[in-house]
């Protein structure tokens, strides 16, 4: 063999460890591609479910805040028309007619008189005086009293004892007893539910 032969095959040599060595880093490059491939995909599947997750707990979290504020508007409507109902109530018996309200008058002052023997003062609205002075057993001073719409207030004689009999006083206290049943007749199918049932 000649020099240029021992040249030539030296030089296959060379290419052929450097195709070899090259076809190695290859597959190593491919190997490495594909494992970081496989690591990014898991990575990717992992952040998806983390994703989905929080997405789920902001879901649950704005839906019960939701809820829960609807309950809140549901319940203020609620009240809004009781309080309508019991102010509508306290128009009406404001409103009566002069003859109903004469003989409500009229069945207060006994009312009055039964719950404080020994009535001294009876305070009425000023609309409310003649009525008054006609019902009253004698002796009773009749007092206009601006801050008493309808109804009445009798006093013993040295004013300690007082029997409050003013629309809004009587209104009040129906609206504490009877609040229930009002709650019942405006809102039947909450009341069918049950107060904590959703």
């Amino acid at each position: 063999m000649g020099l240029h032969e021992v040249e030539s095959a030296i030089k296959r040599n060379i290419e052929a460890a450097a195709e070899r060595k090259l076809e190695i880093a290859r597959a190593q490059a491919a190997r490495i591609v594909a494992a970081g491939t496989a690591q990014m995909t898991a990575e990717r599947a992992h952040f998806d479910e983390q994703t989905r997750e929080l997405l789920a707990a902001l879901e649950r979290r704005e839906t019960g805040q939701a809820s829960a504020h609807g309950k809140t508007v549901i319940l203020e409507a609620q009240r809004a028309a009781i309080t309508d109902t019991f102010a509508h109530s306290n128009e009406l018996l404001n409103n009566l007619n002069p003859k109903a309200r004469a003989a409500l008058l009229t069945e207060l002052i006994a009312r009055a008189q039964r719950e404080l023997p020994g009535i001294a003062r009876i305070r009425v609205n000023q609309r409310d005086v003649d009525t008054a002075r006609t019902s009253a057993p004698s002796g009773v001073t009749i007092i206009a009293d601006a801050s008493i719409t309808a109804g009445l207030i009798a006093e013993d004689n040295a004013g300690d004892v007082r029997s409050e009999l003013t629309y809004d006083t009587m209104l009040s206290a129906v609206r504490e007893r009877e609040l229930p049943v009002v709650a019942h007749m405006l809102f039947p199918d909450r009341n069918k539910r049950g107060v904590n049932d959703d």
